[in-house]
């Protein structure tokens, strides 16, 4: 680090920012495979390989701010949870915004509903929402880290950067919406809540943390689903 600026690796930055394009890629050619439980299989592992790969790119940065985190652990959770009141205001109030200028819908792409859920429905539903837990990782790393904080320092370009890395966090939920670049606005303005987070904390841990607690949710309710599933069959 020199003068407060961060050493940036210009090689591990770009392998950081194409993880999550190649596997919204990679997902839509799994599309091709008619058997879902096999397609979402493979789908979360691909999850599994970004969540990995981001990991070892940064781990250094992980473990450091890790040390740092325990140090103040309630102060640092505290800002965390702050953050993860804040977040579904910011979400759902500019998406309340966006219907208001644009017209756009208040959802992502649904599935096919049926009334009965089978024992096979709920664990493709569960297996597909372990990329909920890996996602605050995973994105957090790239869309907050690697490119965002690491260019703190710089003037323009840490508000350049400030700026991309939130639209980036917003169109990295591409599929969730059909390509539809106004419902992603919601995520945009949330990409810019946690890059605030991380700037303010200087800890990627209460970030991912609030990240987390945000999505964890969605896993949980899908594991549980698949239990009583389990029980009623």
């Amino acid at each position: 680090m020199n003068n407060g600026k961060m050493e940036i690796s210009k090689a591990k930055t770009l392998v950081a920012f194409l993880i999550i394009p190649i596997e919204l890629i990679l997902g839509n050619v799994v599309k091709v495979i008619d058997d879902q439980l096999i397609r979402v299989i493979i789908v979360t592992l691909l999850f599994f390989t970004g969540f990995s790969l981001a990991i070892f790119l940064y781990h250094d940065v992980l473990k450091r701010d890790w040390k740092l985190f325990k140090e103040h652990i309630w102060r640092n959770l505290l800002t965390a949870i702050i953050g993860l009141v804040a977040a579904p205001v910011i979400l759902y109030g500019t998406r309340f915004l966006t219907q208001m200028l644009f017209g756009a819908t208040a959802g992502g792409a649904s599935g096919d509903s049926t009334g009965t859920t089978t024992v096979r429905m709920a664990l493709i539903t569960a297996i597909a929402s372990l990329a909920a837990l890996m996602a605050p990782f995973t994105e957090e790393i790239i869309a907050r880290h690697a490119l965002f904080y690491q260019f703190k320092g710089r003037g323009a370009v840490t508000v350049l950067m400030f700026f991309f890395s939130a639209i980036f966090f917003g169109l990295i939920h591409w599929n969730n919406f059909n390509g539809n670049v106004v419902e992603m606005i919601p995520y945009m303005m949330m990409g810019a809540w946690f890059s605030l987070l991380y700037l303010y904390s200087k800890n990627i841990w209460v970030s991912i943390t609030t990240h987390f607690l945000f999505d964890v949710m969605t896993p949980v309710a899908s594991i549980f689903m698949l239990i009583i599933t389990i029980i009623q069959h």
